[in-house]
């Protein structure tokens, strides 16, 4: 079934289609129905390594997650799309404590 699922589309495309949660692009695949579809969307999304939306409203591959902040937040059980979007916004001069610490106080 990995097969069919990974036979319809790019592997770009599939990552980004799971990191948006549409179920439907990926019951396009032969023998796929809507549970299985929406499953893999749900075990996924955090792992497709997608996270942040650019301005033209398409998701990129996150190249934060060397960041010291970002492995602080992952540490606390943050998924790699919510430690950047909780850092965004967040003064990158500011020590990787500082930028933690108002990550924190802003998931509030």
């Amino acid at each position: 079934m990995a097969l069919n699922i990974l036979s319809i589309a790019s592997s770009s495309e599939m990552r980004k289609a799971i990191a948006c949660g549409d179920a439907k692009f990926i019951q396009a695949a032969n023998g796929v129905g809507k549970k299985v579809a929406e499953r893999v969307v749900m075990e996924l999304k955090d792992k497709v390594g997608l996270v942040g939306i650019s301005s033209e409203g398409l998701l990129q591959p996150s190249s934060n997650l060397q960041d010291e902040a970002v492995q602080a937040l992952l540490g606390l059980g943050y998924s790699s799309s919510d430690a950047v979007m909780a850092l965004h916004g967040i003064d990158s001069q500011l020590t990787p404590e500082e930028r933690v610490k108002q990550a924190l106080k802003g998931s509030k």
